[in-house]
């Protein structure tokens, strides 16, 4: 027998690695276009609160309560996509509520 060939428990091990990874590498190309289109609306709802404050003089409560979720949301895809936390952010869990 030829000493370099890996056992078998070696081989499954290294297979489930190598799939885990795609998967992670599935998740990490979904989140990473999904906090693009997260940095995109971050940007129309301060045009939108900018023009609301200017119109009546206060933000928009309900908006601000939404920008406060998202900017929560996107910390838990920085952290997903960082390898800080194997949680998976929304929609594989709860969606972020400061309302609670």
């Amino acid at each position: 027998m030829d000493n370099n060939l890996p056992e078998p428990n070696e081989k499954a091990a290294w297979k489930q690695n190598a799939a885990e990874s795609g998967l992670r590498l599935f998740f990490i190309i979904l989140f990473g276009f999904i906090f693009y289109i997260a940095i995109i609306l971050t940007l129309v709802l301060v045009v939108f609160q900018l023009g609301h404050k200017f119109i009546t003089g206060n933000p928009n409560l309900k908006l601000q309560n939404f920008a406060k979720d998202l900017t929560t949301f996107m910390h838990r895809v920085l952290d997903y996509l960082t390898f800080n936390s194997e949680q998976k952010p929304f929609p594989f869990d709860e969606w972020p509520s400061g309302n609670k």
